[in-house]
């Protein structure tokens, strides 16, 4: 195994300032502040009791406490933490990995706020 000179080593702050890495990373945070802002802000006008899922056949057919609401923003929030370490620690050496991990990651945020966003729509 090679070891890298120290000057040569990437460090935690020059990872992401990489002009590739600084949009998807910028969109993440701002999918996932998205997230918890349209959660908490329609927190007061849900009731108790919220449909999670609906049917055309059976209407809504799995109803629960509103606090599995805040499931959404929470597995937002850590699934883009584990994309972070998984960009910087494991795709270390290629570029393009780390520009596709955290390009998934703005896809996966998106679409849980899509989710919380129709969730939110129907249970208002």
């Amino acid at each position: 195994m090679i070891k890298l000179p120290l000057w040569r080593k990437e460090l935690w702050s020059s990872f992401w300032r990489h002009p590739l890495l600084v949009m998807p990373v910028a969109i993440i945070l701002v999918v996932v502040f998205a997230n918890w802002l349209v959660v908490l802000t329609f927190w007061s006008g849900l009731t108790e009791i919220i449909t999670l899922r609906y049917s055309i056949y059976f209407g809504g057919s799995w109803l629960d406490k509103k606090e599995y609401l805040l499931l959404l923003p929470s597995t937002s929030l850590i699934f883009n933490l584990f994309n972070f370490w998984l960009a910087y620690k494991v795709s270390r050496g290629s570029l393009i990995l780390k520009t596709v991990t955290l390009w998934g990651g703005v896809v996966v945020s998106s679409a849980i706020l899509w989710l919380s966003l129709l969730l939110i729509w129907y249970n208002v």
